[in-house]
């Protein structure tokens, strides 16, 4: 009976452990690419048993592959990126097509054509168009890092790039701080699926990513699908959103980059700002100053990415506290204390409370105060004035 019940105890476990497994496994969304193809000879037979090598030209790694009985191969989970393919097969001349460009979650299909031939003799193919993606019908935009880079107006917020997808516009409803209110199809903004990297990035309660990646020289790749994308995209019914960040490379690369932002001497009134009278919109200073470096640790094996990112914000404006719910004013608080002295909570009130804390000049909004009447133990009435709070705190300029 003891084993019996120890072997039922591993089973449970290993159930356990794989179901947590495929889980885990299921939490991830798509970051790679795909990339297949047929390999034929000159009449437009098949050739099984041909050796193909798929190999990333950033970094080296070499995906070693033999084509099936049906002359097919197929590289799955490579890192997007520029691809060379090579393919040899005894009496034929090898083959080798250049700057194929795999893209995430795309398959793009290169299918080679053997010619007869020594062998050491290679066949190139270069220059050739953008390969045409047969093996899913999602609608999606791919954005590459040499594009992000050179649009100043996202500056800050990569979703502005969304817009320029076909079928997504401005959306209608609440969004949080740090996304764009997007609206694929006609969907509502509540409707989009973000990502970072593959893992979830949304927003638990305002439509929008949960963590704005505001850094673009860490951007490897960002990508709004919008239609007929797989089941393990899922979730929401409008577009998907994903962030990919930069891989290390096999050689040593690093970007710099300065943003500014000055309204007062780069910037025009608006409408609103000129009937007020002013010469000059009002002072505003953006300044991000961001940077990104890549290299191998082991060539062809390990890399390394490294980015950073500093943002300064100063504009010549008084800002006035949004006014806090009813507090006692410090005269209540001194009328609550002379009846109840010994009162734990009302004394963690004064020394932790809003009126604790100097910054800002913390003052009532005196419009708004008014008087409660409460009753003490001994049955007498006391009269404790509430109000707001606001606090006035002007910003460097």
């Amino acid at each position: 009976m003891p084993q019996t019940a120890s072997g039922a105890g591993v089973s449970v476990f290993r159930t356990l452990a794989v179901f947590l497994f495929c889980v885990a496994s299921a939490w991830a969304q798509t970051t790679t690419g795909s990339l297949s193809g047929t390999v034929t000879d000159p009449a437009g037979a098949l050739v099984p048993g041909a050796k193909v090598e798929v190999i990333n030209q950033a970094t080296g790694v070499v995906t070693p592959l033999v084509t099936n009985p049906a002359g097919v191969y197929r590289a799955p989970f490579l890192v997007p990126g520029n691809y060379t393919v090579r393919v040899s097969a005894p009496g034929f001349a090898n083959f080798e097509a250049k700057d194929i460009q795999v893209q995430t979650a795309q398959e793009p299909v290169v299918n080679a054509t053997l010619q007869v031939g020594q062998v050491g003799q290679t066949v190139q193919v270069e220059g050739t168009a953008p390969v045409l993606n047969t093996e899913n019908a999602q609608l999606s935009l791919n954005v590459q890092p040499d594009t992000v880079l050179s649009m100043p107006s996202i500056q800050g917020n990569i979703d502005k790039m969304a817009f320029t997808s076909p079928g997504v516009t401005i959306g209608i409803g609440n969004v949080n701080s740090t996304g764009e209110i997007l609206s694929a199809n006609g969907q509502r903004g509540r409707a989009n699926n973000f990502l970072l990297d593959g893992q979830d990035n949304n927003d638990p309660t305002l439509e929008g990513p949960g963590y704005l990646f505001a850094d673009l020289d860490a951007i490897g790749e960002y990508e709004v699908i919008t239609n007929q994308y797989s089941a393990e995209f899922g979730r929401d019914a409008g577009a998907m959103v994903n962030i990919r960040v930069r891989s290390g490379t096999n050689t040593y690369h690093g970007i710099g980059s300065y943003f500014r932002r000055d309204d007062s001497n780069w910037t025009a009134l608006d409408n609103l700002q000129s009937a007020d009278g002013l010469t000059k919109p009002p002072a505003y200073k953006d300044s991000i100053l961001a940077g990104q470096f890549e290299g191998p640790i082991i060539k062809n094996k390990l890399f390394f990415n490294l980015w950073l990112q500093r943002e300064w914000i100063r504009q010549a404006a008084t800002l006035l506290g949004t006014p806090s719910s009813e507090t006692p004013t410090p005269a209540g608080l001194t009328e609550l204390s002379s009846y109840f002295p010994n009162s734990i909570p009302l004394q963690n009130y004064i020394k932790y409370g809003p009126w604790s804390e100097s910054i800002g000049n913390p003052t009532i909004v005196a419009s708004e105060q008014t008087t409660e009447t409460l009753t003490t133990p001994g049955g007498q009435s006391i009269s404790v004035p509430f109000a707001p709070i606001e606090r006035t705190i002007a910003e460097p300029q």
